[in-house]
């Protein structure tokens, strides 16, 4: 970022949201495409279903996953889904479904 930069802000929030994991939950290919957006646990797990699996692998290979529910307060959840070492998208789709899924029926 070039801090003398008309939309520096406006750049930085965007990095610190998609980075860090603040905001909605954006699934994206790893070309960067936006494919959907989740604001809530319901939502993440709604997507989670019908995502692409391109995506699925991205995001979890780079813990997206845990760090946005890490942030979001669902604490347990997170660390459940942090050692996900998978580059198989129906394995990381299943536990997520699996870990989600308990956490949905418990709170």
């Amino acid at each position: 970022l070039f801090k003398g930069d008309a939309v520096f802000l406006v750049k930085l929030k965007e990095i610190i949201n998609d980075y860090f994991g603040f905001g909605d939950f954006v699934f994206r290919l790893p070309d960067g495409r936006e494919l959907a957006r989740a604001s809530t646990l319901q939502e993440l797990f709604e997507h989670i279903r019908t995502v692409a699996p391109e995506s699925l692998v991205y995001h979890g290979s780079c813990n997206h996953f845990s760090n946005w529910l890490w942030l979001h307060g669902y604490k347990k959840a997170a660390s459940r889904l942090r050692p996900i070492d998978s580059n198989d998208a129906h394995e990381i789709r299943d536990i997520l479904i699996d870990v989600l899924q308990l956490y949905l029926v418990k709170n």
